[in-house]
């Protein structure tokens, strides 16, 4: 069911969603909720504890802001790294095995982009230490190993 734009949830600040897509189980905790129109005290997003983990359901499709807001809630506890300035077009992504974590920097763009780091790395490419921000080339790549 499409809602017009006035539709609006409600999460500390209001988020506009595009669609609604079918009702909540009850046992949930209600994350986000709809605050008029038709839906008005339905839930939108909910969680529930499953096993050792936890199922997140996302009843709506809602704005970068609310995202944003949602994934920074729960990184934390599953243990997920979060890159929240990127800049368009740049991908980061990080993988943990045996000898360690290493930090893959993708720029999908056309143009240079910058990224911030907030630690010391060493560049798997090079050997070269790196700290601060790092210039990735149009479409370039950047493999960073967790220096400490």
């Amino acid at each position: 069911m499409k809602l017009n734009s006035y539709s609006k949830v409600q999460i500390g600040v209001d988020y506009y969603p595009e669609h609604w897509d079918e009702s909540m189980w009850e046992t949930d905790i209600k994350l986000m909720k709809y605050e008029d129109d038709f839906f008005a005290g339905a839930p939108a997003v909910t969680v529930n504890w499953f096993g050792a983990g936890r199922v997140y359901y996302i009843g709506t499709h809602a704005e970068e802001s609310y995202w944003m807001k949602l994934l920074g809630d729960i990184a934390p506890d599953a243990g997920l790294t979060l890159f929240p300035e990127l800049p368009d077009g740049v991908q980061a992504f990080t993988r943990t095995g045996s000898k360690g974590e290493l930090l893959f920097l993708l720029n999908l763009s056309r143009t240079s982009q910058t990224v911030g780091l907030d630690k010391l790395y060493r560049s798997a490419l090079t050997g070269t230490p790196i700290s601060g921000p790092v210039e990735l080339a149009a479409y370039g790549v950047e493999i960073l190993e967790n220096h400490g």
